[in-house]
Order: C-alpha cells, then structure tokens, then sequence
C-alpha cells in the first residue's frame, strides 16, 4: 500500500513539473498540499476546453486533500493539479455511482484552474438508493384529540459510509 501511494505522489509530481506554466511555484505549492495528511469530500464543478473552442462542463464528488480543498477555498492556490479520489459521478438514471470499473481506478486529476465550483460535504455520497428497511414508530400527538388514531412516523436508517 505505501509502495502505491509512493507511486502516485511521484507521478502527480513529475505531472506538475512537465505541465507547469508560469508559475512553477504555485502549482508545486498545490502538489505539496495534495501528497500529505487527512482528506475531506467534495462536490465539483470543472469547465474543461475541448476540441473545437468548446467548453465541457463535468460534475463529480471526489475526496481530495483538506489541506488543497481550504487553499482553495480561501484563493491561496489558483493554479495546479488536483487528485480526486472515489470519484463519484450522477448518471442518467439519476443516482450517484463509482466512476471505479475494470478500465479506471477511480481517481481523476484536474487542474485548479478549471475548477468552476467546490462545495464541501459530510460523506461519501450513497452509491445509488437502494430502498432502505422502514420501520414505524409511534409519534406523540402535540394536543390529545378524541376518537383520533396514533400517528407513525416512518424512520429510514441512516447507512454508515
């Protein structure tokens, strides 16, 4: 595991060094701040040029690094790579699913500078929803009322991620 995690710091590095623009220290400063300590959840936004002048827009929730995620928010970094971790993306079918399959290993690079919005989040975003078990439980009627029925209240557990 530390072998792989190794692997990718030298590759994000050797990423920033080969693709830099004028700023070589900003987008080293925003490499440092990727490689170490905890990492926080995030939805985002990235308008991304493409062929033709176009501009494509793509929106995924991505664990990147606490430390980026504040230097960003605060506009201490606006230029540099970005490595999204358990990439989730919404699909067509309206639920949110692992952009992780046979062909991709879940994690995406971006640069700063593309990103358009950033919006931290709690957790894990569900993959997909899966009807949850229900269970009933009696609610307390705020004024007793005669001949009225108890009232229930639906309870969806929350999942653990």
């Amino acid at each position: 595991m530390k072998l792989k995690s190794m692997k990718l710091k030298a590759v994000i590095v050797v990423l920033a060094v080969l693709l830099s623009g004028c700023d070589l220290v900003e987008e080293l400063c925003a490499v440092e701040a990727e490689i170490e300590g905890p990492r926080v959840w995030a939805f985002m936004q990235f308008n991304v040029p493409e062929e033709g002048g176009e501009i494509g827009s793509y929106y995924y929730y991505g664990n990147i690094s606490k430390e980026l995620y504040e230097k960003i928010n605060s506009n201490t970094i606006k230029r540099g790579f970005m490595l999204l971790e358990k990439v989730r993306y919404w699909g067509d079918d309206d639920l949110v699913h692992e952009y992780k399959d046979k062909e991709y290993s879940g994690n995406l690079v971006f640069r700063v500078e593309d990103l358009v919005r950033i919006k931290g989040i709690n957790s894990d975003p569900l993959l997909g929803f899966d009807e949850p078990k229900q269970a009933t439980a009696p609610v307390k009627a705020d004024i007793p009322t005669v001949g009225a029925k108890a009232a229930t209240a639906r309870v969806v557990p929350r999942s653990a991620n």
